[in-house]
């Protein structure tokens, strides 16, 4: 048997075990519970009951652009009664086939870019398809896979348009990127980046300036005729085009109790080391410690490499689980450093113009994703806005960077590849059983 062979039929097994892992989960899920998980079921009963658009300050989560929650509410209107299935566990499949479909769409992007790389394409594969923030984000409700599936998809097209230069696929793209605007303000990393890569190739590819230029002209013209209206609108209620709902007094009065109250700079520079000994932050009844609610970056990694805001496991948190979340949180420290070191590497030697461009959409994604989350943090200054589901969007790059770092290191010697798959293989497992829903 063929090695291609080998890696398809291993891809495929991890497809249908992280598939089974997140179907259980959504039929266990408890209904009203996940980020948000009332405010978005609130927004699409809304909409199911032809009560209109609400404006941004109606409700707990009606500042989000509406496109998600027509989908949904259009679904509830189809199917009613004859549905299979309680109504919220069809929304939250449809968080689960988004990032199944992303898992995807990363290994049609690392062929893109590298042809005939399947350990690179399987080892990226999995690292969407097991790693806790992916489980257990897809299955909640809400509009955030969506949002990073369009995200994702702009993202190989953009890729695709960098090594063929084909306008279609730059033109995609940008309905694309509309789809995305309309269904999370997240959906502006996809435009920006867009913008960002055109300008790009005008100004490191002068003879092909002409066509570069009409292609920028040809995405500015799609994306404001058909997602400006929306943004125009709550520019012209609200001041800006990015209203949130904590304008609303009772999303306000609850969001103000929630610690720090202010971020200062100093909070990106520290890490709460006691997530190593107790790994959840969010403690259901218990006043959060205010050092808890500080350190942006140990938020992001302890929530992405476990739940540590225990929406997830509200119902049923044991002992064991909270071992083995600090056994998660050791184990994602060195594919956390090697695709920081990864993205560094790969920064310098763009810079130095030593790499192809196909790289460029990636970092570019990635870079807006940190900055816009840096600058919501600083003006949000609450524990809840720390979540790592708000790099759901860069999951690609993310998936790509660190997987490609693991390799790397693993290519070091015979030592080195024997602990990186112990490590890889530990993650993975691990991961899976504990966030496999049991309610008993």
């Amino acid at each position: 048997m063929c090695q291609k062979k080998i890696y398809l039929i291993i891809g495929l097994l991890c497809f249908l075990i992280a598939a089974a892992i997140r179907i259980n989960n959504n039929f266990t899920f408890a209904p009203a519970y996940g980020y948000d998980a009332s405010g978005h079921l609130s927004y699409i009963y809304q909409l199911k009951e032809g009560w209109g658009i609400p404006l941004a300050n109606e409700g707990w989560s009606t500042f989000h652009p509406p496109l998600y929650y027509f989908i949904a509410a259009t679904l509830w209107n189809l199917m009613g009664k004859w549905a299979p299935c309680p109504l919220h566990i069809l929304f939250r499949f449809i968080s689960t086939l988004m990032n199944l479909g992303m898992a995807l769409l990363a290994v049609l992007i690392i062929h893109i870019i590298c042809p005939n790389n399947p350990p690179w394409q399987l080892l990226s594969f999995c690292f969407i398809l097991f790693t806790p923030m992916h489980i257990y984000s897809s299955s909640m409700m809400g509009n955030e896979q969506i949002t990073a599936f369009l995200i994702s998809l702009g993202l190989l097209l953009i890729i695709q348009y960098y090594k063929s230069s084909k306008r279609s696929s730059i033109i995609l793209a940008s309905f694309i990127s509309v789809l995305a605007l309309l269904s999370k303000y997240t959906g502006i990393l996809l435009f920006l980046t867009l913008v960002a890569c055109v300008i790009y190739k005008i100004i490191f590819q002068p003879y092909h300036r002409r066509i570069h230029l009409t292609n920028l002209l040809l995405i500015l013209l799609i994306t404001f005729l058909l997602a400006g209206g929306f943004y125009w609108k709550n520019t012209a209620l609200f001041g800006t085009p990015f209203p949130l709902s904590q304008s609303y007094s009772y999303v306000k009065g609850s969001m103000d109790k929630q610690p720090p109250g202010e971020r200062k700079w100093a909070d990106f520079f520290g890490f709460d080391l006691t997530l190593l000994i107790d790994p959840i932050v969010r403690k259901v009844g218990q006043k959060m410690p205010l050092f808890r609610s500080r350190y942006i970056w140990s938020l992001v990694y302890s929530n992405f490499w476990f739940e540590s805001f225990s929406h997830f496991f509200i119902l049923n948190y044991g002992k064991w689980r909270k071992k083995s979340g600090i056994i998660l949180l050791f184990l994602g420290l060195i594919p956390t450093l090697l695709f920081v070191c990864e993205v560094g590497k790969e920064s310098l030697l763009i810079l130095q113009k030593k790499r192809d461009d196909q790289m460029v959409p990636l970092l570019m994604l990635l870079f807006f994703n940190f900055g816009t989350f840096i600058y919501f943090n600083i003006n949000t200054p609450h524990y809840s806005a720390g979540k790592a589901t708000y790099f759901l969007a860069s999951s690609i790059p993310i998936s790509l960077f660190m997987s490609r770092g693991m390799l790397s290191w693993m290519k070091k010697g015979k030592s080195y590849k024997v602990i990186g798959l112990i490590m890889t293989i530990s993650l993975f497992l691990l991961s899976s059983l504990t966030f496999y829903l049991t309610y008993t």
